[in-house]
């Protein structure tokens, strides 16, 4: 049996884009992320941005530079906000697209829906 170690705890979130601009504009009014351009990672004349999602570090980086050749992200955030209807309009309004329609409010479960932000990469935001 493999030995366990400690529980890790999430260091970064980085999101490698083809609409950089879009995307951290998205991130700063839709969920307050702080996003700005990092001088000490500029590299031939890419600008990486930097901030912080849901207490965590995050990174915005040029698809090109991550070495991504996915077009969407293949993991999938799940990000509790308290205004649910508030944040929702502010994806719409930011360039964003509703992906699924809102969940009502069942016993136990909080309402939910999934979006996508302006690169394409799903987020299911959860009512707190």
């Amino acid at each position: 049996m493999p030995t366990r170690t400690a529980a890790p705890a999430l260091a970064q979130i980085t999101l490698a884009s083809t609409r950089v601009e879009a995307v951290t504009d998205f991130y700063n009014a839709v969920f307050g992320a702080g996003l700005e351009p990092d001088v000490e990672a500029y590299a031939d004349d890419v600008t990486f941005y930097r901030g912080t999602l849901a207490g965590v570090p995050l990174l915005v980086v040029p698809n090109e530079v991550a070495g991504v050749a996915a077009e969407q992200s293949r993991h999938q955030l799940h990000l509790a906000v308290a205004d649910l209807d508030g944040t929702l309009a502010a994806v719409q309004e930011m360039g964003g697209m509703v992906e699924s329609e809102l969940t009502t409010e069942e016993e136990g479960a909080p309402r939910t829906v999934a979006v996508r932000d302006p690169d394409g990469n799903t987020l299911v935001l959860v009512a707190r």
